[in-house]
């Protein structure tokens, strides 16, 4: 509802129930809406065109509560009451099959109308003749217009002109377009009739409400096309809730629990991003608030869908079989990337969690457009994506579905309430440290908070180092803001090093201009130990040892470089790498394909797959090395040989083969690459295949890349197992030798 009433009467399913006083006093928000409709009214002539319009909003926004409200406005303001009268429609008409029913429908809310107004006379007669009316016929014209000439002759003795403020207006005319066929029909002959009696000069003014722009009203060749001033009743404002909600609380005089709300604004940020800012939604959350205090967003959100629970269960199990498949894979769908805003998913997206055909889950989703159920947007990204038209019952689909959605969904809330309660964080650490750094401490307590609830281990290292991070660019005593047992030992040594490295990094750069990239590459290093890069911090802060200290760090990190870029990783890789490793954000032992997929972030999932070709990095089990090949088919499906053929070799070090003969097909369809010969030649030798083949495999990675030792080293092996071709294989370690002197193997 955009409105709300008075607490004793709250009704979020029938507004209609309420009384006009109830009514008018809990309307709260969607105010600047309803002045500019109801300023459109009072410019509304006698007789002459008058603009129709439309409410586009999901169900439970507020149409219906906007619709009643202008009724109620008509009725008592002078400007509206002396030359308009209010025709308000239950809010499902189910007895309309055609025009003629629809017209007799307005009679009766005009009736109602009279009765309402005590014009008792007036109302009679109008009934008398509705009631005088004969049976419907099967072979009646379904768009008769004897019901509208008897509601225009009513209005013009009256000397008031008819509002028609008609809900669910996509539902009518789902149903006037039929002719006893179950399909609809865009360009019924029905909607051309009703646009004509709409546009002449004594035609009833309409507003009507309705969940979707259903189709006669989007084709520039449909009935309604252009016709109607669509106003979207989005989500409220969480300005809009608070006041609402405060409000709500005043009208029960209840003082406790407007002070509860006012503090709990976390709380009630949470829910309010949960339910997508659905007015209905939050007023049943109000009615759960009231009831009881509860301290957590996620007590609250659980009570909500179980009221809900009845609503959204009739309305799924009412869909076709397939449909409810295909809402249930579209509930599940998640976005596999944060780079651009999404609407929805594509058909294509759908099919594939769903496990049928495109075309088939194309066709249902057009049925749960029709049933209001779904939305889609033909302008993103140059493709159709679809979505469920409610958050709360995408949600509620989740809440409903295996234990790990739910626990996802439970975790959201959890953090949004953290999230939502920063500025108060903020502020208490602030004040607590009597810092001007208050913001920055306030931001590490709520990075390690939220921290808390990961589920991977990976996940909470990154948001504990940030905290870390965040520590040490306030320039903060880090045992004043966190307890020892608080972070990981390594990271606070990390930033320790970091800490004393900031305080001499102005004489370290002037001994060496790139020093703060060196600085960041030794902390990041993959070969030295935590104690090794500690040390170095103590020489290099050291005055008298500083420059000879850089001098060796360079000539390590050298080393290091050339080996791991040798291994196909690149300048950008590198930087990347000693800039998350530094941070203490990238915990090598701890990746699992099922980790990365969480983050959305490419450019770390691209370095740490390339990272378990480069490395020795364990692979315990077959399924866990299969885990990351399918891992890579999903999200590295445009690679290239060399990274197909790295991880290959991570594969076939751990005795994986049948992940390894996978990556290496993956290698060889993606190109010729020196790489993946080389793992053929390394797979063949190891397990006794075929000497000449895997001679054969060298000579040809050697043929694509004549740079590489590897494959001269890998050559010399071979040939050194028979004797009559040592003098070839010591030719074949010598050129190894020659290309790569630091390599030791050869």
């Amino acid at each position: 509802m955009s409105a709300v009433s008075a607490p004793a009467a709250v009704r979020p399913y029938n507004p209609d129930w309420l009384s006009d006083d109830d009514l008018v006093t809990g309307f709260v928000a969607r105010r600047a809406l309803f002045a500019f409709l109801r300023d459109e009214l009072r410019r509304v002539p006698l007789s002459g065109t008058a603009q129709a319009m439309l409410l586009i909003g999901v169900r439970g926004s507020g149409k219906t509560t906007m619709l009643k409200r202008l009724a109620v406005a008509i009725r008592r303001e002078a400007e509206l009451a002396d030359h308009l009268i209010a025709l308000s429609f239950p809010e499902e008409l189910y007895q309309v099959k055609g025009l003629s029913d629809l017209w007799w429908a307005a009679c009766e809310a005009l009736a109602d109308e009279l009765v309402s107004a005590e014009k008792h006379a007036q109302a009679n007669a109008l009934l008398a003749r509705i009631d005088a009316r004969p049976l419907p016929r099967a072979n009646d014209d379904p768009h008769d217009d004897q019901g509208l000439k008897l509601l225009l002759k009513t209005c013009s003795d009256l000397g008031r002109r008819p509002v028609m403020l008609l809900d669910n207006f996509d539902l009518v005319l789902d149903r006037i377009d039929k002719t006893g066929r179950k399909t609809v029909d865009p360009q019924s002959r029905a909607y051309w009739v009703l646009r004509e009696v709409l546009s002449k000069p004594d035609a009833p003014v309409f507003i009507g409400g309705s969940a979707r722009l259903s189709e006669p009203l989007v084709g520039y060749d449909k009935a309604f096309y252009d016709f109607f001033v669509p106003h979207r009743l989005g989500k409220l404002t969480l300005a809009e809730v608070r006041e609402v909600y405060d409000h709500l609380a005043e009208q029960l005089g209840d003082n406790a629990l407007r002070q509860r709300l006012r503090q709990g604004t976390g709380r009630i940020a949470a829910l309010y991003e949960m339910t997508g800012g659905n007015p209905r939604a939050l007023m049943l959350i109000f009615d759960l608030l009231r009831q009881g205090p509860s301290s957590r967003a996620v007590d609250d959100f659980e009570r909500l869908l179980d009221l809900t629970t009845p609503y959204y269960k009739a309305r799924f199990e009412d869909l076709p079989e397939q449909a409810q498949v295909v809402m249930h894979a579209l509930a599940m769908s998640r976005r596999e990337s944060l780079k651009a805003a999404r609407f929805g998913h594509s058909a294509t997206a759908i099919a594939r969690r769903a496990g049928l055909e495109t075309r088939i889950v194309s066709a249902q989703l057009e049925v749960l457009i029709r049933a209001g159920v779904v939305e889609k947007n033909n302008a993103t990204a140059g493709r159709v994506q679809y979505r469920i038209a409610e958050q709360l019952f995408r949600l509620w689909l989740q809440m409903r579905s295996s234990r790990r959605i739910r626990h996802q969904v439970i975790g959201l809330t959890e953090y949004l309430e953290a999230l939502f309660d920063r500025e108060e964080i903020e502020r208490l650490i602030g004040a607590e440290l009597h810092t001007p750094n208050g913001t920055q401490m306030g931001f590490a307590r709520l990075s390690y908070a939220a921290s808390e609830l990961q589920s991977s281990a990976i996940d909470r290292r990154y948001l504990q180092a940030y905290a870390a991070r965040a520590v040490m660019d306030g320039n903060a005593d880090f045992g004043k803001v966190f307890a020892a047992e608080d972070l990981p030992t390594d990271v606070q040594q990390l930033v320790a090093c970091q800490s004393r490295l900031t305080k001499g990094m102005a004489r370290l750069n002037a001994l060496r201009a790139n020093a703060k990239e060196l600085v960041e590459a030794l902390l990041g290093s993959l070969t030295l130990s935590l104690v090794d890069k500690c040390a170095a911090v103590d020489r290099l802060c050291d005055t008298e040892a500083a420059s000879a200290e850089l001098e060796r760090v360079a000539g390590l990190l050298a080393i290091e470089k050339r080996n791991l870029m040798r291994e196909g990783l690149s300048e950008e890789d590198l930087r990347l790498l000693y800039r998350e490793r530094a941070a203490g954000r990238l915990q090598l032992n701890e990746m699992e394909p099922s980790v990365l997929e969480l983050r959305h972030n490419d450019p770390i999932r691209a370095l740490v797959w390339k990272l378990l070709g480069a490395l020795r990095i364990p692979l315990p089990s077959e399924a866990e090395a299969m885990a990351w090949v399918a891992w890579a088919q999903q999200h590295f499906a445009q690679s290239g040989s060399r990274e197909w053929a790295a991880l290959a070799r991570a594969t076939r070090r751990a005795g994986h083969w049948a992940a390894f003969e996978v990556a290496l097909r993956e290698a060889f369809d993606r190109g010729d690459s020196a790489r993946a010969w080389i793992e053929r030649s390394v797979f063949l030798d190891e397990r006794k295949r075929d000497s000449l083949a895997a001679e054969a495999a060298n000579r040809r990675a050697i043929e694509l890349d004549p740079t590489d030792a590897w494959p001269w080293n890998n050559l010399g092996n071979l040939l050194a197992q028979d004797p009559k071709r040592m003098a070839e294989a010591e030719a074949a370690y010598r050129r190894a030798i020659e290309l790569n002197p630091t390599d030791a193997r050869p």
